[in-house]
């Protein structure tokens, strides 16, 4: 049987720890002892938020050559980033029609 109650020896990266979810994951994993290091575009913003022994980078994940440093090591990655609000785009374009249940379209009226 495998014991979750104790951290992976591994190190964990988390980004979106600015935001809603990221920001109530972040102190958990510091009280439960995971090695935790986060990626912020804002890390002024972040710093005064987390424990001593977790690193805060600064890079952004739609700029690649800003995420060297924060996944160099990485075992494990919690990626809790939205894109409301911002001038960025979904990678995957949506379908160009809607995908169909069943053998015939769905009815309409």
């Amino acid at each position: 049987m495998t014991d979750h109650s104790r951290p992976e020896p591994g190190l964990t990266l988390l980004t979106g720890a600015t935001g809603y979810v990221g920001g109530r994951l972040l102190p958990e994993l510091e009280r439960r002892g995971y090695r935790v290091r986060c990626l912020t575009r804002r890390p002024d913003a972040l710093l005064p938020r987390v424990a001593a022994t977790t690193e805060v980078v600064c890079g952004d994940l739609s700029i690649p050559a800003t995420l060297a440093t924060a996944f160099d090591g990485i075992d494990t990655a919690f990626y809790l980033v939205h894109a409301l609000g911002t001038k960025h785009r979904d990678p995957v374009p949506a379908p160009a029609e809607p995908p169909r249940r069943g053998p015939h379209p769905p009815r309409v009226g």
